[in-house]
C-alpha cells in the first residue's frame, strides 16, 4: 500500500540502503492398490507395485547447527552485511573458523568477522569472538567471549540458558560485560523466502544483560530473536525485536532473510491449496492493528497499521494510519478506494513529528479497478498525484499492475493462500518495482520492494484482534 507514496518520495533509496537486520542467524509416493491374477485367492502381482521412495534424510538440529563448509558464500536481504563467507582463520593464536561478513555483495573489505569453533563429536559451537573493521582495513573493535556456546543437545519444546562473558581488548579501558542467553527450540518448521519455501530448525533467543551491585545480579531483557537454521547452511531466516525499556525502536521486529547459498538448500513446493479472488485479496479487514516487520530501523515510524471505514472528500473510504511501533505517534494517513480497496490508492497524508500537524496532502488519481484483472495479466495505466500541501503540485506516472496468480505464504502471523500482484512505477533510474502478496479479506502478509539494485522485503508480524 506503499507504492504511489515511495514513487515520489525523494528517499527511497535511502531509506533501504539503511538497512540492518537481526541474527547472528518430500514423503513416500502413495502404494496404490494393488492388481490381482485371475483365480479365487486375489494375489499381488509385484510388477504392478511401485517401490516406495526411499524416505529423505530427516532434518535435524544437529545438521542445523553444523558450521557450513570452508568457502561457503550466503547473501542475504534486509541485512547490514549482505554477503558472509565462511573459511578456516587464526584468532589470538587459536585455529578457528571465521564467518567474514561484507557491507555488499560485491564488497572486498569485510566490516565484521565471527570466530567460532565446533566440536565434531558433539556438534556443539562455541563463539570464540568478534572483530570489526573500517573500510580501510584498521580495527575498530574486538571482543572475546568465554563461555558462549550452543549445541544440539535440546530437544524439541525444551530451554537452555547459557551464560557468557564478552571482553573487549579493542578499543581499550572498556568494561567487560556479562550476557545470558535463554534458547528454545521449537523444532521443524517450513518459512518462506525470495526463493521458495524451506524446512528449517527454528530457535528462539532471548538475550539478557546481567549486572552485579552489592552482591545482587540483575538480569534486564535486551532482545528477542526468531532463527531458522538450513540444512548445513546456518540461519536463513531471523525475526530480531529489541526489548530493552531505553531502546527508541523497542518492539520492532527486523526481518532478515537468506537470497542465496552456494551450499544446497532445499526448496519446497508448496503451491496455494486455493485461488482466492483480486476482489477478495483487496479487502481489509477493519478496525484491526496491522504490525509489520521492518527492513530498516527508519520503517519502525510506519510498522504499525490501523484500518478504519470514514468518509474523506465527501466518499467513503478505507483508511490505513500509520503509526511509530514504540510511541504509537500518527505519521501518515492512506486512503482507498471503499470498494476496490488496497488494489486502488485515492489519498494520502502526511504528519509532523507529534503527529498532530498535516505537513502533506495529496489525491491520487488514475488507478483503475484491478479486481478483475486475470492471472498473468498486466494493466497499464497513468497515475496521477494531485499535491496541495504544501504546495500545489500534479506529478503523472506510467504504471503496471500485473496479477501473477496465488502462493501460500507464511510470515509470524500464519499461512495464507495469496494473490500475489507485481506493481511497477515509472521507468529508468526512478522505477520502483513492488510484489505484493494480499490474503483475501485481511490485509497484505508479505512485500518485495527493489528500486535500482536496493531491495527490501517486509512482512505481516500480527494481527490484533486475531481475525
Amino acid at each position: 500500500m506503499s507504492r504511489l507514496y515511495f514513487l515520489w518520495a525523494t528517499a527511497v533509496a535511502a531509506a533501504v540502503l539503511s538497512a540492518c537486520g537481526g541474527g547472528g542467524g518430500d514423503t513416500n509416493a502413495p502404494i496404490p492398490a494393488a492388481a490381482t491374477m485371475p483365480g479365487p485367492t486375489p494375489v499381488p502381482n509385484p510388477a504392478l507395485v511401485p517401490v516406495p521412495a526411499p524416505a529423505p534424510n530427516p532434518l535435524t538440529l544437529s545438521q542445523c547447527l553444523s558450521t557450513p563448509a570452508e568457502a561457503t558464500v550466503n547473501t542475504y536481504v534486509n541485512a547490514r552485511y549482505a554477503r558472509r563467507e565462511w573459511k578456516t582463520a587464526t584468532f589470538l593464536g587459536e585455529t578457528a573458523t571465521a564467518r567474514a561478513e561484507f557491507e555488499t555483495e560485491t564488497s572486498t573489505v569485510p566490516l565484521r568477522i565471527r570466530y567460532s569453533k565446533q566440536d565434531q563429536t558433539t556438534g556443539e559451537v562455541s563463539i570464540l569472538g568478534l572483530e570489526e573493521f573500517d573500510k580501510d582495513r584498521s580495527l575498530l573493535r574486538r571482543e572475546v567471549y568465554t563461555g558462549r556456546r550452543h549445541g544440539p543437545g535440546i530437544n524439541v519444546g525444551q530451554s537452555i540458558a547459557n551464560e557468557y562473558t564478552v571482553k573487549v581488548l579493542v578499543p581499550a579501558d572498556q568494561p567487560d560485560r556479562k550476557e545470558r542467553v535463554v534458547r528454545t527450540y521449537d523444532g521443524i518448521k517450513e518459512i518462506q523466502l525470495a526463493g521458495g519455501r524451506v524446512e528449517t530448525c527454528q530457535v528462539r533467543d532471548v538475550t539478557f544483560d546481567l549486572k552485579t551491585e552489592d552482591g545482587t545480579e540483575t538480569a534486564t531483557e535486551i532482545s528477542q530473536e526468531q532463527l531458522h537454521y538450513g540444512r548445513n547452511v546456518d540461519w536463513l531466516k531471523s525475526y530480531f525485536t529489541p526489548t530493552s525499556s531505553v531502546a527508541s525502536d523497542r518492539n520492532q521486529t527486523y526481518h532478515t532473510e537468506l537470497l542465496t547459498s552456494t551450499a544446497p538448500v532445499a526448496y519446497i513446493p508448496s503451491p496455494a491449496e486455493t485461488s482466492p479472488s483480486l476482489a477478495s485479496c483487496g479487502t481489509v479487514l477493519l478496525n484491526r492493528t496491522f504490525r509489520l516487520s521492518a527492513s530498516n530501523s527508519l520503517e519502525a515510524d510506519n510498522a504499525v497499521r490501523i484500518s478504519n471505514a470514514i468518509v474523506f472528500a465527501n466518499s467513503p473510504s478505507l483508511r490505513i494510519q500509520r503509526r511509530h511501533i514504540t510511541t504509537n505517534v500518527l505519521s501518515q494517513n492512506y486512503y482507498f478506494d471503499s470498494v476496490v480497496g488496497l488494489l486502488r490508492q485515492t489519498a494520502s497524508e502526511t504528519f509532523n513529528d507529534t503527529g498532530l500537524v498535516l505537513i502533506g496532502a495529496s489525491l491520487i488519481a488514475g488507478v483503475p479497478d484491478l479486481r478483475a484483472l486475470p492471472a498473468n495479466a498486466t494493466a497499464s495505466y497513468t497515475a496521477t498525484r494531485i499535491t496541495y500541501l504544501p504546495n500545489s503540485a500534479t506529478q503523472s506516472s506510467a504504471d503496471t499492475a500485473t496479477f501473477l496468480g496465488h502462493e501460500k505464504i507464511t510470515t509470524l502471523a500464519g499461512t495464507y493462500d495469496t494473490c500475489k500482484m507485481k506493481y511497477t512505477y515509472g521507468t529508468g533510474a526512478t522505477q520502483l518495482t513492488e510484489v505484493y502478496h494480499y490474503a483475501p479479506n485481511l490485509h497484505w502478509v508479505r512485500l518485495d520492494s527493489s528500486a535500482g539494485t536496493v531491495r527490501a522485503i517486509r512482512e505481516l508480524v500480527s494481527v490484533t484482534p486475531p481475525p
